[in-house]
């Protein structure tokens, strides 16, 4: 069986002097309606990090986010992982699509219950950020 492959972005950016990590909310099964990070399955024949980076254009339109690997992850559905760090300096115009119905960036001490293992990744970015 050949392995499923995904990637996920933990975008961050200070808002008021504080880190935010931005959220999507989801639009499709599965995990309808809530919150979670940037990403999605690689495609046959593409690299991790042109997939987070395709990943992160087609669902907020972000397109100059510079990403280090973060982590990599297995979620409860045998999916394998890899999670990216990224820092955001451009402005949000966000638009709705067929995968995300809304955007939302929020402190890292608000995060609320993510979709999957989003919840593993974003507290794995937070200690290497040292956030508290």
């Amino acid at each position: 069986m050949p392995v499923k492959l995904a990637v996920d972005a933990v975008l961050i950016k200070i808002i008021k002097d504080k880190p935010h990590v931005l959220l999507i909310k989801r639009k499709k099964n599965p995990y309808i309606g809530m919150y979670a990070l940037v990403g999605g399955k690689v495609e046959t024949g593409e690299s991790l990090e042109s997939a987070i980076a395709r990943e992160v254009k087609e669902e907020v339109g972000l397109t100059e986010v510079k990403f280090t690997k973060l982590h990599e992850f297995m979620n409860e559905a045998g999916w394998r992982s890899m999670a990216f760090l990224g820092e955001v300096q451009e402005e949000l115009e966000f638009f709705e699509n067929k995968e995300v119905s809304g955007i939302r960036w929020i402190a890292f001490d608000e995060v609320p219950q993510l979709a999957s293992n989003h919840n593993e990744m974003v507290e794995v970015a937070k200690k290497l950020l040292q956030i508290s």
